[in-house]
């Protein structure tokens, strides 16, 4: 079917003002231009002549140099204003950008006539595509748009035709031809974006209202036409649950084509239904729960953020051992120990950091003999705990886990690992799982230490104690990181202590308890291991949220410490365990949940309210002023309010520096106060903002290193201060470190970066996330043309063999689950799912059923293991004061994938694949299906991706105006979600055309001359504000790790070329540079 190319009309009217337009757009771009000027130029240039947004769109998009591929940052913050402005609309947007799509088709007059001009008009970038329909997609998900049926309809026309486009086989580019692998993956994101978009405008239920009674004939069958062509495409392309949604719009809105569709769809139903009846024929493999398999289960559960749930945790093993209790225990023991061995293992080239070998010894002797209680209880004679631990003790390589004896024998082990069965051991006894006379006989040596005299812990016990002595808590407190098997109780106690002072805002308590944990990042772990983030956190967050400075109170100084002391504890939390908003319970406008959100953003005047400004004055005269801080600025002040204002603080001061209103000694002063314990947390937000502005401005990056590097490097600070100073430090080390090497790169004849990179490479491995840094990738792809999915197969492999070994070499093959987190956010589910696929089908048919058995139990776990994201098995933490809120699904896990290449697709399974693919794939799921039933298959059953409103056709109509142009304003129109623009983080800088700072010539002069005015001179600076899109500085939520799942904006900061410890920098690369 053809379709019209949607062209811009070229008239003679129309050409003067794309030209102004393209004029206008060019200079803004080439100058920098801050979203708020553009807004107020774009309203001039509105005024001037009345322009279609379709020229407006087209000048925005229209590319502009063909020796980069790199997206503006500028260019979705313009959008996004003139979206806001009502100056264009979806319609405009969706025709500029098909306009310069690789996907459209070139017209007669495009084409080069001869060869010397065979250079293909330019095209926006892929990035640039997927960066709109991600916004429009938004707009249209939380009823932003539409706003009128004339824009519904001009909406539909232009999707229709692009989807016949990017399905039709024209040529699209030269180059593209030269390159087939990234053109494929290109054309295959293209398809998957489109289908998001067209799904998200199908649900909208106001759209669905036109789509139900005014849609014309026309536009109906072109619809129906282009959906049959593009749903089999967005289906291969690996958008099955899209194509699903769509396929159900096809038949909800009747845009069926009636020739031929009735008999297909009957065609290709049976054609399904008999290759479901073939594949269920497949016979299964012997079922072996598998050393190798269970290991790979174990070691999902700490590689970052503890997933430790004892709920979840026994129920997945009661499940894959079905009721025998003795090979559970022994197995549980044996995985643990053999986590562990793997971890320091030089024979396979790989070491663990001693945070995460910390992590899991933690876990074998803290954890593992709680849960050995938890199932001691179904144990009957003759089988008992200690005949349990004696078997698995015997499993392992005690080489790996040297004894005292052997501590000073240079050849054996790292002493992270030594006395580990010791430890073990006595907290098993400690637990009554043996008796202390029986650990002499399993150690093979006389013990070096003994039970603790103070006996096992009660939870309950703990907290009475602390309750009359305060002194307690401090004692549990250095205890936590203890290796005795106490650690459960101290946590459920500390957890239930905190809880109980928030509930009654003893601050000064609780300032003590959070003071002593956010200097101590091992033991935030060790909390995790037993209890919800939400548990913790969501009554220091309320506390927080509520807190309000007393009337009748003395000093101002201690509120502002004991209110900071609670804040850098949430941080370090957040900040060490990758925690999102909404795992800490957070209420509508928490301002722990704008913090977190806007911490590191700027304000510009015109955005800051009457008492903001009030506040911003104080401050600067506070912090500038030689008679600093006083207690009137402090009471009225609520230090929420501060650190809101803290980026703006730090803007404006350098804008100030650089104006000559402030000297740099009176800053530098003034900075002091900063490193006080009292406010010293606010230099998170503080630091947080300068890496962004120090690579948008570098015209001010002088003034802004220096700043850096007396906040980084203070020239004295007190003790106290010392020890949160280098929680902050930890905290921002990432994002510092990404700045540094930026600038390094950019500037390597600097002197004052190289001390700075000293200083944060201690805290290289703070973090405790699952993302990989290159480091870590490289023995995945260290043989030439490795792929990821090669790796994977290799893992299989490996593990599989150590399996088959492992009374010989009960030492582990390295294997961290974290190979299998960055495959699934890299590349597609169903690509990582047809890795594991290749190999089962080669063991299978290579080495046999029994092989292939050991290879189906190892794969099983690697599908069903728990992650942080799109988890199979949830960690709901039932247990815990407060259960985890449920883990949001923005895309298909590997069960999923796996259930709709079966059950959706089985016909083209075995069409696209050899027989054993699909037999392992039949098989595969069976025993996936089979360990996720039960009680946590109903919790980890994916969330349908896109919810349709149940609403009639009239009600969906209502709000829409039925004519016109301009459209009824609707109900939750605003422009709050996406990509917004003003008041960046790294907004605002080096010149602006305002009064200038101190608000006029008389403070240019003002060198330590005080802040007289300078409050007010400072309001009147609006300088370029580029923040936005360039390093994590934005104002809204524009979120590029949504298009790829990645790391958001913060990969930008890898701009120089120094991510070098990020994977995700480079995302742009991925199937080129992995080769998956």
């Amino acid at each position: 079917m053809a379709h019209p190319t949607p062209s811009l009309p070229r008239t003679r009217a129309r050409e003067p003002s794309m030209a102004l337009w393209t004029t206008f757009v060019d200079r803004c771009l080439d100058n920098r231009i801050s979203p708020e000027k553009l807004e107020k130029f774009a309203i001039e240039m509105r005024k001037m002549m009345r322009s279609d947004g379709t020229v407006i769109a087209q000048a925005l998009f229209r590319p502009r140099s063909r020796a980069t591929s790199c997206l503006d940052p500028l260019v979705p913050v313009y959008l996004e204003r003139l979206l806001a402005l009502d100056l264009l609309g979806p319609p405009d947007i969706l025709t500029a950008l098909f306009h310069y799509s690789r996907d459209r088709p070139a017209r007669a007059e495009e084409t080069p006539k001869s060869p010397k001009k065979q250079i293909s008009h330019g095209h926006i970038t892929p990035e640039m595509e997927e960066l709109v329909f991600t916004r429009l997609s938004k707009a249209y998900e939380t009823g932003e748009r539409p706003r009128s049926v004339k824009e519904v309809l001009s909406t539909l026309a232009v999707l229709s035709q692009w989807m016949s486009a990017i399905v039709t086989p024209h040529a699209a580019d030269p180059v593209m031809h030269s390159m087939p692998d990234e053109a494929q993956a290109t054309r295959t994101q293209s398809i998957l974006v489109l289908g998001m978009l067209i799904t998200y405008v199908m649900q909208n239920v106001k759209v669905a209202g036109v789509m139900e009674v005014a849609l014309p004939k026309a536009l109906r069958k072109s619809l129906a036409q282009s959906l049959a062509l593009f749903n089999p495409q967005l289906s291969q392309a690996g958008g099955i649950a899209l194509a699903e949604r769509l396929a159900m719009f096809q038949k909800q809105y009747n845009l069926l084509e009636n020739t031929g569709t009735g008999p297909n769809d009957t065609s290709v139903s049976l054609s399904n239904e008999v290759a479901l009846l073939q594949l269920e024929s497949v016979m299964d493999l012997p079922l072996i729960n598998t050393r190798a398999g269970l290991y790979v289960f174990i070691n999902s559960l700490l590689i970052a953020r503890p997933l430790t749930d004892d709920n979840m945790v026994l129920s997945y093993l009661h499940t894959r051992y079905k009721g025998d209790i003795q090979s559970l225990a022994v197995d549980l023991v044996t995985a643990s120990f053999d986590v562990l061995a793997a971890m320091n293992n030089a024979t396979y080239g790989r070491t663990e950091s001693n945070e995460t070998i910390f992590n899991f010894r933690s876990f074998l002797v803290n954890k593992i003999p709680t849960l050995l209680t938890i199932l001691a209880g179904s144990m009957f004679p003759p089988l008992t705990p200690e005949l349990c631990i004696t078997q698995a003790l015997n499993h392992i390589d005690r080489n790996a886990f040297p004894s005292f004896s052997q501590a000073f024998d240079m050849t054996v082990g790292n002493s992270m690992l030594s006395d580990v069965r010791q430890d073990f051991l006595f907290a098993c006894a400690l637990h009554r799982l043996i008796p202390e006379s029986s650990i002499e006989r399993l150690l093979g040596e006389t013990p070096m230490s003994s039970v603790p005299d103070s006996g096992k812990y009660i939870k309950e016990n703990l907290v009475a104690q602390c309750s009359t002595n305060f002194e307690r808590v401090e004692e549990l407190l250095n205890e936590i990181e203890g290796m005795d098997g106490n650690a459960g109780a101290i946590v459920a106690a500390m957890t239930e202590i905190i809880r109980n002072l928030c509930a009654t805002r003893e601050t000064m308590s609780l300032k003590t308890i959070c003071n002593a944990l956010s200097r101590k990042p091992r033991s935030l772990d060790i909390m995790l291991q037993y209890t919800s983030p939400i548990s913790i956190l969501q009554p220091i967050c309320q506390l927080l949220d509520t807190w309000k400075n007393e009337e009748d109170q003395g000093e101002y100084q201690p509120v502002y410490d004991e209110f900071g002391a609670l804040l850098l504890l949430v941080l370090a939390f957040v900040h060490r365990h990758d925690l999102q908003t909404y795992e800490l319970g957070l209420e509508e406008g928490s301002f722990v949940a704008q913090l977190l959100e806007r911490g590191h953003v700027s304000l510009l005047p015109s955005e800051m309210t009457e008492e903001q400004n009030k506040h911003f004055s104080g401050w600067i005269h506070g912090l500038y002023d030689p008679e600093g801080i006083s207690d009137e600025l402090l009471s009225s002040c609520q230090p929420q309010d501060f650190y809101l204002l803290v980026p703006t603080l730090f803007h404006q001061t350098i804008y100030a520096i650089s104006e000559d209103v402030l000297s740099l000694d009176t800053v530098k002063g003034g900075l002091e106060f900063l490193l006080e314990t009292f406010l010293l947390p606010c230099l998170v937000g503080a630091v947080q903002w300068m890496t962004s502005y120090a690579l948008e401005q570098p015209s001010d990056l002088d003034i802004t290193m220096q700043v850096l590097t007396r906040l980084i490097r203070p020239a004295s600070i007190s003790g106290d201060a010392q020890a949160m100073h280098s929680t902050i430090l930890a905290i921002v080390s990432r994002r510092l470190e990404r700045c540094l090497k930026s600038i390094q790169h950019r500037e390597p004849q600097r002197t004052d970066v190289g001390p700075l990179l000293d200083i944060v490479h201690s805290c290289h491995d703070w973090e405790r996330t699952p993302y990989p840094s290159m480091a870590e990738l490289e023995p995945w792809m260290a043989t030439p043309g490795t792929s990821t999915r090669l790796s994977l197969r290799n893992t299989i492999q490996s593990l599989a063999l150590w399996n088959s070994t492992a009374d010989l070499n009960p030492t582990p093959p390295a294997y961290t689950h974290r190979q299998l987190f960055v495959a699934l956010q890299l590349f597609s589910p169903r690509k990582v799912l047809h890795a594991l696929l290749d190999e089962l089908k080669a063991q299978t048919t290579s080495a046999g059923a029994g092989a292939g058995a050991v290879a189906l139990d190892i794969a099983t776990n690697m599908v069903c293991a728990p992650l942080l994201k799109n988890s199979c098995t949830p960690t709901q933490w039932l247990g815990s004061p407060v259960p985890a809120p449920p883990q949001p699904h923005p895309r298909l896990n590997l069960r999923d994938t796996l259930k709709a290449e079966l059950h959706d697709d089985a016909a083209g399974l075995l069409q696209r694949c050899e027989p054993g693919v699909a037999e392992a794939a039949i098989r595969l799921l069976r025993r996936v299906e089979a360990q996720l039933a039960g009680p946590v298959a109903a919790a980890a059953a994916a969330v349908d991706h896109v919810a349709l409103g149940g609403a009639e056709a009239g009600a969906m109509m209502q709000g829409i105006e039925m004519g016109g142009t301009g459209g009824m304003d609707l109900s939750g129109a605003g422009v709050g979600v996406g990509i917004t623009g003003g008041g960046s983080g790294g907004g605002g800088g080096g010149s602006g055309d305002g009064a200038g700072a101190g608000g006029g010539g008389d403070a240019a002069g003002g060198q330590g001359a005080g802040a007289q005015d300078l409050g007010a001179g400072l309001q009147g600076h609006e300088g370029l504000d580029l923040g936005v899109g360039t390093g994590g500085a934005d104002d809204g939520e524009l979120d590029l790790g949504a298009l790829g799942e990645g790391t958001g904006m913060e990969g930008v900061l890898d701009a120089g070329g120094s991510a070098d410890d990020d994977v995700f920098s480079g995302l742009g690369m991925i199937d080129d540079e992995f080769n998956f």
